[in-house]
């Protein structure tokens, strides 16, 4: 399987993965937590995000990519939210250890996206990456065009960039909440193949602490294929999950497990810091002779400086 030009694209939108943050009392009672969407206004931060794959496929080899994008964030206010934009000012790809120096890593560095959300911090509108469509196709040469527009598909890349946007939102915006408090949903993984699968993660308010000179909460994360292996005594809540999906509509053959943290500001919802680490295992499947299994594992970190 042939990713070249994939995980630039992916790295692309891991970029603007990351949101600001601002205060909470550090002697607040735990009860007390409430989650509110408040960004700073007319402010200029940085953040770095790093993504490392590795794709194992047995006896048909294995192959790693790993990227780094450096960017700088701006917020303004709008009248009906904030605007969020997002300009690269680095970015690293490396397949197989070696660094990728290609047209389309350039065009990547120069993609601007900007994500308007409202005061509930939901995505309103995404932009920019039709403008990345548009730069392949004027400034790639002609036969690699074809094959690359076929990976870039804006309104796909938008879709799954405003997603990323709620998972981290994580229904919390405007409840109050406890430490200990956790709830278990359904989420989307997209395979290398274009497949998309199902699976679940427990979310847990874990901790308070402090972050940069301002207080953050610490949520923690464990993925897993079945919903049953994060059931854990203790609080349990359900807070806004999404639907939970039938099992017949598992995919056959396929595990998913990990786990991840999130430092976030209460008052703001901007991140901090965050890790993350999946395990991807897919069975080959008997229908199709000569499909060797997968393993994927999949490391992402990322943190952000504000002034």
């Amino acid at each position: 399987m042939n990713n070249t030009h994939l995980m630039p694209v992916l790295f692309l939108w891991a970029a603007l993965q990351s949101w600001p943050g601002q205060a909470w009392a550090a002697d607040a009672p735990a009860e007390g937590i409430r989650f509110q969407f408040n960004p700073p206004v007319d402010v200029l931060y940085q953040s770095t995000a790093y993504s490392h794959i590795t794709m194992d496929m047995g006896m048909a080899g294995q192959q790693s990519s790993e990227g780094t994008v450096v960017s700088n964030i701006k917020i303004s206010k709008t009248e009906g939210g904030y605007l969020f934009v997002t300009e690269p000012v680095s970015v690293v790809i490396k397949r197989n250890g070696d660094v990728i120096r290609d047209p389309l890593t350039q065009l990547i560095q120069e993609s601007v996206v900007s994500v308007e959300a409202d005061r509930e911090g939901k995505v309103v509108s995404l932009s920019g990456y039709e403008n990345l469509e548009k730069n392949i196709r004027e400034k790639i040469p002609a036969e690699k065009v074809q094959a690359l527009t076929a990976l870039i598909k804006v309104q796909e890349l938008s879709s799954k960039a405003a997603a990323e946007w709620e998972s981290r939102m994580e229904g919390l915006v405007g409840t109050d909440s406890r430490l200990g408090d956790a709830w278990i949903d359904a989420r989307e993984y997209h395979l290398p193949t274009g497949e998309t699968v199902v699976y679940y993660a427990r979310t847990k308010i874990e901790s308070k602490q402090p972050c940069g000179g301002r207080d953050c909460v610490k949520i923690v994360f464990r993925y897993s294929t079945e919903a049953g292996d994060l059931e854990a005594p203790g609080q349990t809540v359900t807070r806004k999950p999404s639907a939970l999906i039938d099992k017949d509509e598992a995919r056959p053959g396929l595990k998913i497990r990990g786990f991840g943290s999130r430092v976030l500001e209460p008052d703001t919802m901007m991140i901090h810091s965050e890790i993350s680490q999946k395990i991807i295992e897919v069975a080959a499947p008997e229908a199709v002779p000569g499909m060797p299994s997968m393993k994927i594992t999949e490391k992402n970190e990322y943190h952000c400086a504000f002034p």
